[in-house]
């Protein structure tokens, strides 16, 4: 059996409603209304199979379409995140670090930049800003040479005791380098900012 759709956009029947016409096998004489020579009436022996063919038909043209359609879009990119607070530290580089301790065998290896950027960066995170935690004041020096040679790092927050005679001369040389952002000032390594107060 062979089925022929034919859309009438522009012509109707006496009914004024838009036709579909059929042809079932190779010829048919008979008329779907006389205005409109040419439409193959529909028996009721074809009637099931044009509406199955037709069925067909929209599934088809649905496929089509969805196989057209362009992708869609790709899901909105993730802010931009600054990390503004990470430690970084070495225990294998010559004078060790005051923390962590050896006996940390969970924190007691390296915690440098390019670890963090594999860990950090599936998350979103573009740059981050280290803290010092050493009381040694070397170390703020070490932790500026690390920031410069990575690029994730965007500054350092050094830490320094302001109560000490030498702060201005150690607050002066760290301002010199412009990834120094400030200072940190915690209760840590037996500091008190209380007690330092009163004493002034």
């Amino acid at each position: 059996m062979m089925l022929q759709f034919v859309r009438h956009g522009e012509t109707t029947g006496s009914s004024g409603r838009p036709l579909l016409s059929m042809t079932v096998g190779p010829s048919s004489s008979e008329n779907l209304c006389d205005d409109c020579p040419g439409e193959n009436i529909l028996t009721e022996r074809s009637r099931r199979a044009f509406l199955r063919a037709g069925s067909s038909f929209a599934f088809f043209q649905g496929v089509r379409s969805l196989s057209s359609a362009q992708a869609p879009p790709q899901a909105t990119p993730r802010l931009p995140i600054i990390d503004t607070h990470i430690h970084l530290f070495d225990p294998g580089r010559t004078g060790g670090v005051p923390w962590p301790e050896r006996s940390d065998t969970v924190l007691y290896r390296p915690a440098l930049p390019p670890r963090y950027e594999s860990l950090a960066q599936p998350f979103g995170v573009v740059g981050a800003i280290a803290v010092e935690c050493s009381p040694w004041v070397k170390d703020n020096d070490w932790l500026l040479q690390v920031a410069a040679h990575n690029k994730i790092m965007l500054g350092i927050i050094g830490n320094l005791d302001p109560a000490s005679n030498d702060f201005p001369r150690e607050l002066h040389h760290l301002q010199a380098n412009p990834l120094f952002r400030g200072i940190r000032y915690g209760n840590l390594w037996g500091r008190s900012l209380g007690r330092t107060i009163r004493q002034q």
